[in-house]
C-alpha cells in the first residue's frame, strides 16, 4: 500500500533516484532461503537529535551502492519462474522531507512504533516483480525545531536482518570516511549441496 499524506508533514518534499553510477548488467539468481519469507519489506527508522544533511546522505548513498549492486537493482522473473535481481542501477528512492511538529520524545516508556509509517517511504510489494520497484526505499524527515528521523526500508529477499543491518553499517562508515570489508553476492554458495566443494 502506498503512503498517504500525513498532517506532519509540509509542503516541502523531495523525492530523488539514488544510483551508483554504475551497472555490472549481472543477474544474481535468488535461492531458496531468499524467497522463504516472499516479497515483504523490513522496516528501520533512526532517530537523530542533529539535523542531517540529505544531499550529504545521498551522495554516500550512491557510494555504498558501488559495492551492493544487488541493492540498486531490480527483481525479475527468470523463464523457469524463479527470480533473480537485475544489478542494472536502476537506483533507490530517497525521499527528503520536513515535518511540522517537533521530534517525538522517545525512550523506554515512549514507544516509537506508534505512527512509525510517517517516516518511512511505503512500497507495493506486488509490484516489485518486473516493475520499476525500488528494493530499497530512503525518507529523511526533518523535524520542526531540529532533528531528523531516517526511515528505511529494504526488501527481506534482497537482505535478511544481518545482510541488512551490514549494508546499513558499511553506508555509515562511507558517510564517516571510514573502510569497510567488500561484501559477497554469490547465492550458489547458499543453494550448493552440503558438503560440495570439501576436500
Amino acid at each position: 500500500m502506498m503512503a498517504s499524506p500525513t498532517a506532519t508533514e509540509s509542503e516541502t518534499k523531495r523525492s530523488t533516484t539514488v544510483r551508483a553510477g554504475e551497472a555490472s548488467g549481472d543477474r544474481i539468481r535468488l535461492s531458496v532461503y531468499d524467497m522463504l519469507i516472499g516479497m515483504v519489506y523490513t522496516p528501520r527508522t533512526f532517530f537523530y537529535r542533529e539535523t542531517l544533511d540529505g544531499d550529504a546522505l545521498r551522495a554516500s548513498l550512491s557510494r555504498t551502492l558501488l559495492n551492493f549492486p544487488m541493492v540498486s537493482g531490480r527483481m525479475k522473473k527468470d523463464p523457469d519462474g524463479r527470480l533473480s535481481v537485475l544489478c542494472d542501477d536502476a537506483g533507490v528512492r530517497f525521499i527528503e522531507t520536513h515535518a511540522s511538529e517537533p521530534m517525538p520524545d522517545h525512550g523506554p516508556h515512549h514507544t516509537a512504533k506508534k505512527g512509525i509509517n510517517r517516516y518511512l517511504s511505503q512500497v507495493n510489494p506486488l509490484q516489485v516483480v518486473d516493475g520499476d520497484t525500488p528494493l530499497f526505499t530512503v525518507k529523511l524527515t526533518h523535524m520542526k525545531g531540529g532533528g531528523s528521523v531516517l526511515g528505511v526500508s529494504m526488501n527481506h529477499a534482497v537482505a535478511d536482518g544481518s545482510a541488512y543491518m551490514r549494508f546499513m553499517e558499511s553506508w555509515s562508515k562511507e558517510h564517516r570516511g571510514l573502510g569497510y570489508p567488500a561484501p559477497g553476492h554469490d547465492r550458489g554458495i547458499i543453494d550448493a549441496p552440503r558438503g560440495a566443494g570439501r576436500g
